[in-house]
């Protein structure tokens, strides 16, 4: 035969030399070493197996699990593992190793290859696939949660740097990144070769975008084959620097004055993000690049850059020390974070202090006539924050001039006017008082300077000008300025006398006259007081004119005052027994405080039992100002109109207001006590009304209208008063309002009740009525044996006023029966509350044993028909065993018709039988029509040999044959022996 050989060709790299290595065959095992390759690299073997006989023969390379297991890392390739070669020829394959995704020991992977069927060739693999040896410095990294960075901001990154280290000893290895940088990641990782031992930082570059959590691979490639990924996670989350307290988001510090102590406010805000946060607190730049806060003297602490953890708090205080007076002011607190600049919250406040001014300076009077005077404003306005207490210095103000008021108050904002009086006491052409003071509390004094000129009166300037009317009334005449020159005069009246009015200024055209109005408006009456007393004197003036030529023109003005007329008459209109509050406008016609006494009086005609008008006793007018006094008109009664006098007295003085007060009382609204009444059909429920009497204990009290009920009304007729004693002489009178209804109600129903007194008028009350169904009535309870009768009575009580049907009926008719029939009639109880009493009688005749239920209802119709207004009254009958009825005494030789009455409600057929011979019955079959009675006729006939004078006894049965179950009745019979 021939000997099959096989040969092995090595690689190149294990075998530098190319020699051909021949293949032992078994038990002879053979081994190839593909050596250690890198991950995605590929390393052959060559392999041919030789026909150097003379036949051709067959082979077949087998692989061991662990080799098949390999799949693509470990092929053959060029040839089948199985075929023929040809004498002389020979077949090649090569073998591929080729590692992938991770490391792979070939050890214990196996080849054998059978020549012939008998020839076996084994040959072992020895190798590894290998990672690249380069150190990532780590595999996976989260970056937990980050902010986002809000829109138009700068980014907020967050890095990490990756450390990649070629720790092979003898290879250089390359290295590149294929990640594709988007928004939220970068990598910054040129391709690059690393020399053995050599490293390489790598930054990642996290930028969140949005409030999502992000997961991403980033693929590095080392030597271009092997791919090496590294994951990075990461979430946006929102920043959130928030107040401990949202109430604190305004920080007020009110009012504070200026150098004084500092106000401090403490606030406290925290990290409510997942994560520390960094914070600053702006101040938004003001003029001069100065903080708004800053210029309102606020500062604020902390003023660097603060890190909160989470849940961490940090206390932000806020100082507010002014160094000088401005207004309220209201600015923002900015807090800058994570690329973020939000308001944190509102500072407001004020500084306070003192700014007080005189209008100005220097006040002329120009000419005064001797013996007159001149009085002019002077305002001191306070622009500051706080009151100033002012002080004029009298001293300081000389013998021609005064000023009221001396001292006083002027309130923040406010003005205070003085009256500056010129009254020269002697004739000077220039009277001057300079450094008049006026002191101010917390303020240096302010100075004022007055000027002016005495001249004396010309005699034909003077005239009279007489006035009349009534107190605080005005009346007014006219006088007429002349001016004879050629330049038109401005000139300024001035006026004595409180009693008087007129213009300030006086403008007469030249080679003209002007009319002037003097206005008479008495503040006090110089008539006799209507209390009594004596005539007053005239009321005094004066009206005087410096004229541009020198002269003067002089008025006396005198007047009288009659009493003043009423100031107003108010009109109300009011619904009786209801407080009415009706305002009068008080006006002080005086400049200074006023204290009035109020008396009050009614008009003729209005009963004070019923009609009341009160008010304070004492009112108090503010100087020159107004009030509005309120009297309380209450009117028991409706009906015309009710007149009140209020007149307010200045007990000092005897001056006086009048007002009439005229009102129009309509009806009386409801009471505000809501009346719920809830009764069940036919049954009462109650409730107790009070009533005040206001009136004397003599005085009557009449209810009125016809009758004994006269004096109420309802609108349902359910409804009815009764008075719980007398109210006369009492201080209140009791009623109790019954409600009964007749039908039930599906809804609450709303009803008017109204009482009518003659001396206290019409009260009203509104009514809210629930009638629920009746409560059950009385069962009625029977029980008869069988064949027998018991008849019953239901009684009831009818509360319709006017005549009423009630139809009756019953279930069963068979057992119940109406002995009066279907309807019954009543009359009616008209206006009795009480009722009228109706009677229905039932009658049980049963026609089985044992217990029957029934219902009896009892329903009114027509006009009173309702549904639920019916009386439903329980009917139960026990019908018994007929029970034995006799004796019946039957004379010998004569006979006894005994009554057999049909139970049933249809025809029957009933048998009679005796159970003696002595005895017989005249028909021993019947039939009976329904719930009627026959009579059956028994005849007594004694035996020849029955001794005389001795009795016989027996029975006679009285059975239905078509009601078997039914026991017989049963009738003792009585033979007598005459």
């Amino acid at each position: 035969g021939q000997t099959p050989a096989a040969a092995a060709a090595a690689a190149a790299h294990s075998s530098p030399a190319g020699e051909e290595l021949e293949l032992a065959p078994l038990p002879a095992v053979n081994y190839v070493d593909f050596g250690s390759i890198y991950l995605n690299e590929a390393r052959s073997k060559g392999m041919c197996v030789a026909n150097q006989g003379r036949f051709n023969f067959d082979y077949l390379w087998t692989r061991n699990a662990k080799a098949a297991a390999l799949g693509p890392m470990l092929e053959v390739r060029g040839a089948q593992l199985g075929g023929t070669v040809r004498k002389g020829g020979e077949v090649k394959t090569s073998w591929v190793f080729r590692p992938v995704n991770s490391e792979v020991d070939l050890e214990g992977c196996e080849f054998t290859c059978t020549v012939a069927g008998k020839f076996e060739y084994v040959v072992r693999l020895r190798g590894k696939g290998l990672k690249p040896a380069l150190h990532f410095g780590f595999s996976h990294h989260d970056f937990g949660p980050c902010f986002t960075t809000p829109p138009g901001a700068p980014p907020v990154e967050e890095e990490t740097v990756l450390r990649i280290t070629n720790q092979d000893p003898s290879k250089n290895l390359s290295l590149d990144c294929t990640f594709e940088d988007s928004r939220v990641l970068s990598v910054e990782c040129p391709p690059r070769v690393l020399e053995p031992g050599s490293s390489v930082e790598v930054a990642l570059k996290f930028t969140p975008r949005d409030l999502v959590d992000y997961d991403f691979s980033v693929p590095f490639l080392v030597n271009g084959s092997t791919t090496v990924k590294v994951g990075v996670k990461g979430s946006g989350i929102p920043a959130r620097l928030e107040l401990a307290n949202p109430s604190h988001a305004l920080v007020a510090f009110g009012a504070v004055g200026e150098g004084g102590d500092d106000a401090v406010r403490t606030v406290k805000v925290v990290n409510r993000s997942k994560r520390a946060l960094a914070f600053e607190l702006v101040d938004p730049p003001y003029l001069g690049g100065q903080g708004k806060l800053e210029a309102r003297d606020v500062s604020v602490h902390p003023a660097g850059l603060t890190t909160l953890q989470p849940r961490e708090s940090a206390a932000v205080e806020l100082r507010f020390a002014p160094a000088k007076r401005f207004g309220a002011f209201s600015e923002d607190l900015m807090a800058k974070f994570a690329g973020y600049e939000r308001k944190l919250l509102t500072v407001t406040g004020s500084a306070t202090g003192m700014s007080v001014a005189l209008e100005q300076d220097t006040l002329p009077f120009g000419t005064v006539c001797a013996g007159s005077q001149m009085t002019k404003p002077l305002v001191l306005a306070n622009n500051g924050d706080l009151p100033a207490q002012f002080r004029w210095h009298s001293p300081s103000l000389g013998p021609h001039f005064s000023l009221s008021p001396l001292e006083g108050r002027v309130l923040p904002g406010n003005e205070q006017t003085f009256q500056v009086t010129f009254a020269p006491t002697r004739e000077d052409p220039d009277v001057r008082q300079e450094g008049m003071r006026l002191f101010v509390d917390g303020a240096a004094p302010l100075l004022l300077t007055c000027l002016g000129s005495c001249v004396p009166h010309p005699e034909e300037a003077k005239s009279e000008l007489i006035f009349a009317g009534k107190a605080r009334r005005s009346s007014a005449q006219t006088i007429t300025v002349a001016n004879p020159t050629a330049k038109p005069w401005f000139l300024t009246p001035v006026l004595t006398g409180d009693h008087w009015k007129c213009a300030g200024s006086c403008e007469v055209p030249a080679n003209g006259s002007t009319a002037f109005e003097v206005t008479y408006f008495p503040l006090e009456m110089t008539a006799a007081l209507p209390t009594g007393g004596n005539e007053k004197p005239p009321l005094e003036g004066t009206l005087f004119f410096a004229l541009p030529t020198g002269s003067a023109l002089l008025y006396n003005l005198r007047g009288t005052a009659e009493a003043p007329d009423a100031e107003a008459t108010v009109q109300v209109e009011c619904a009786a027994k209801k407080i009415t509050p009706v305002s009068l406008g008080l006006r002080n016609w005086l400049p200074t405080p006023q204290r009035l006494e109020v008396a009050i009086e009614l008009g003729e005609g209005v009963d004070p039992s019923s009609t009341t008008v009160a008010g304070t006793p004492t009112v108090d007018l503010p100087g020159g100002g107004t009030f509005d006094y309120v009297v309380k008109l209450k009117a028991l009664k409706h009906g015309g109109p009710c007149r009140a006098k209020v007149t307010l007295t200045n007990p000092r003085t005897g001056e006086f207001l009048l007002y009439h007060v005229e009102a129009t009382v309509g009806e009386p609204g409801a009471h505000e006590e809501k009346v719920r009444l809830e009764a069940a059909c036919r049954q009462v429920a109650r409730h107790l009304i009070t009533i005040d009497n206001p009136l004397p204990p003599g005085a009557p009290v009449t209810f009125e209208g016809g009758g004994e009920d006269g004096w109420w009304s309802c609108s349902d007729p359910c409804v009815r008063v009764v008075r719980l004693g007398e109210m006369a002489g009492n201080k209140e009178g009791t009623f109790q309002v019954e409600y009964r209804p007749l039908k039930p109600l599906a809804s609450p129903a709303q009803a008017d009740l109204e009482f009518r007194i003659a001396e206290l008028g019409t009260y009203k009350y509104s009514l809210t009525l629930v009638a629920l169904p009746p409560a059950p009535d009385p069962s009625l309870r029977f029980e008869s044996p069988l064949g027998g009768a018991q008849t019953e009575t239901f009684t009831f009580r009818s509360f319709y006023r006017g005549p009423t049907t009630y139809a009756c009926s019953v279930g069963q008719p068979a057992y119940f029966t109406l002995v009066e029939g279907e309807t019954k009639a009543v009359g009616g109880c008209g206006a009795e509350w009480g009722g009228e009493e109706v009677k229905v009688t039932v009658r049980f005749e049963p026609e089985a044993l044992g217990a029957i239920e029934d219902t009896l209802v009892v329903s009114p119709t027509g006009d009173a028909e309702a549904p639920g207004a019916e009386h439903r009254v329980r009917l139960t009958g026990v019908c018994r065993r007929p029970q034995p009825q006799g004796p019946f005494d039957v004379p010998p030789g004569g006979q006894r018709d005994i009554p057999v009455r049909n139970v049933f409600a249809v025809d029957r057929e009933y048998v009679f039988r005796v159970d003696h011979p002595a005895f017989s019955v005249g028909s021993p079959m019947a039939t009976i029509k329904a719930k009627e009675s026959i009579n059956c006729q028994v005849k007594y006939a004694p035996e020849a040999d029955h001794p005389p004078g001795q009795a016989v006894t027996a029975k006679l049965f009285v059975s239905c044959p078509q009601a078997p179950d039914m026991p017989p009745w049963v009738f003792y019979l009585h033979g007598t022996s005459q």
